[in-house]
């Protein structure tokens, strides 16, 4: 027991850690998520269930799907693409077939800090990310360009939440929607086709805290008025939210969620200790193993005992004999069984029993597989010619 103490008292001492760590009051989550479960501040958990009051008649589909996937039905009309995350990382194949996706009347609405470079080259489009100016003010502004959405005081929120916009665009076919407090545009809109992509560069406008900071819900809200809103069908992005890793990897969620981290590393713990006390454990001798016998002889003679309580004289006798000629071809060697004069040759010779008692032997075997039925003398007399084989030969292979 004394050579256990101490890992005795690890163990305790793990336990009430984790006790602690999951009793203790909960700190705020600051991660940014924009997830439609997270209801911690940079979680969409509000927007999510906003979007069924935006769009009144469609019906949401939320699934971890690239939008490669998503889009597969290419003959879609009327729908719109939410895809709000921090980064946004389209492929080559993603982009084309949002572009046919718009071509065809939908909408596609983006809002992300940084967006792939397949995305930007085919968009022209650069951001600036997220500006870490110490000498801007304690909090960013932003509003609309257009005066019937615009408010008369700007929004505003936590310092480098908001601060990113675009630095290079397409002015041909672009429209700015909306700007930061210099002016710089953080809200687009851009026309393929029958619909419209909206990119917006500060995707914390659509997170729990901004929702519920003053009155900028009211920002949010205007933000997507300018998606129509007899939409069949929207689709909501879970899957970019925190990088496709994230959405394919099972660990990553693990070890995202408190509960379910402590719960996999208790696991692993408890798994190393077991290990850890289980070498140390002694081990009794191992037995020494004897060698297989042949027991298939064994259950022939088996077999012929259980047919003789039945009183089955011909079954006995054909247990028997097949009981013989295995013995003859397993201690004899001789697989022949053809019962010929030559097998009784062949057999006196190995067995070193005279030929007119092999063959007598070989003789009532043949008349046993000829009868219909076999007498109870005719019996004993096989069984005892046998018996009598068996004895001579073990006394012949001692000598």
């Amino acid at each position: 027991m004394k050579k256990y103490r101490f890992y005795i008292i690890v163990c305790i001492l793990l336990v009430l850690y984790i006790l602690l760590t999951i009793f203790k009051p909960k700190q705020i989550d600051w991660t940014v998520t924009l997830e439609k479960k997270d209801k911690n501040p940079y979680g969409a958990y509000i927007l999510y269930h906003q979007v069924k009051d935006i769009f009144p008649e469609a019906k949401i589909f939320s699934d971890q799907l690239p939008v490669y996937n998503q889009l597969s039905d290419t003959n879609q009309q009327h729908t719109v693409y939410l895809l709000i995350a921090p980064e946004l990382d389209l492929q080559k194949e993603d982009v084309n077939r949002l572009l046919h996706y718009m071509a065809s009347g939908n909408e596609v609405f983006i809002a992300t800090y940084s967006i792939s470079k397949p995305l930007s080259d085919t968009l022209k489009l650069k951001m600036s990310g997220p500006v870490h100016d110490v000498f801007r003010k304690d909090s960013a502004t932003i509003n609309f360009t257009n005066p019937l959405i615009k408010s008369d005081k700007d929004y505003y929120f936590r310092k480098f939440t908001l601060d990113n916009y675009f630095t290079k665009m397409d002015t041909a076919r672009t429209e700015v929607l909306g700007v930061m407090d210099k002016n710089e545009p953080d809200f687009i809109r851009m026309k393929f086709g029958k619909g419209y992509l909206y990119v917006h560069a500060a995707p914390l406008c659509f997170s729990n805290y901004f929702m519920l900071f003053s009155n900028n819900y009211q920002y949010t809200a205007s933000a997507l008025s300018y998606l129509p809103k007899e939409v069949k069908t929207v689709y909501w992005d879970e899957y970019y939210k925190l990088g496709p890793e994230y959405s394919g990897n099972a660990m990553s969620y693990f070890l995202t969620h408190l509960y379910l981290k402590w719960a996999w590393w208790i696991a692993v713990f408890t798994m190393l200790a077991y290990l850890l006390f289980a070498s140390k454990r002694k081990q009794r001798v191992i037995p020494e193993l004897d060698s297989k016998a042949n027991t298939s002889l064994d259950f022939v003679k088996t077999v012929g005992e259980v047919y003789f309580n039945k009183q089955d004289n011909k079954n006995i006798a054909e247990k028997k004999i097949t009981y013989f000629l295995e013995y003859v071809r397993s201690h004899l060697y001789l697989p022949d069984k053809s019962l010929t004069p030559g097998f009784i040759i062949i057999l006196s010779a190995k067995s070193g029993i005279s030929e007119d008692k092999v063959k007598k032997l070989i003789d009532l075997i043949i008349q046993v597989r000829t009868s219909g039925e076999v007498s109870n003398p005719l019996l004993m007399q096989l069984n005892n010619e046998m018996d009598d084989f068996y004895k001579n030969v073990l006394t012949t292979m001692r000598l």
